[in-house]
């Protein structure tokens, strides 16, 4: 099932593999938000309550402010960062959040 992710539409190869390597990136970003968030607020709340739909258009949104509100030179620190530090911020980050905007709607 993995491998057949092409759309159809997409006869040029390089289209189709940029198109599924994109997917792959965009997936295991939403994988990682979803597993920093679930340690810091219980991995029964992600399961059972959280919508990814309303994770990702946070994150647009919160993205967007971002970039208009913070000069570039600040996010340099970042793509410095080791991995443990990074791991750090994300879960100080995450405690920080309301979930409740993130919930599904029945």
């Amino acid at each position: 099932m993995n491998f057949e992710g092409e759309i159809n539409t997409l006869v040029y190869l390089k289209a189709a593999l940029f198109s599924f390597s994109l997917a792959l990136v965009t997936y295991n970003i939403l994988a990682t938000i979803r597993a920093v968030l679930a340690s810091v607020h219980g991995v029964e709340k992600m399961d059972a309550e959280l919508s990814d739909f309303y994770i990702v258009d946070e994150m647009q949104s919160t993205y967007q402010g971002m970039m208009i509100a913070i000069p570039g030179d600040y996010w340099k620190k970042f793509g410095e960062m080791g991995l443990t530090d990074m791991i750090e911020q994300l879960k100080e980050l995450s405690a920080k959040m309301n979930l409740k905007r993130l919930l599904k709607q029945p």
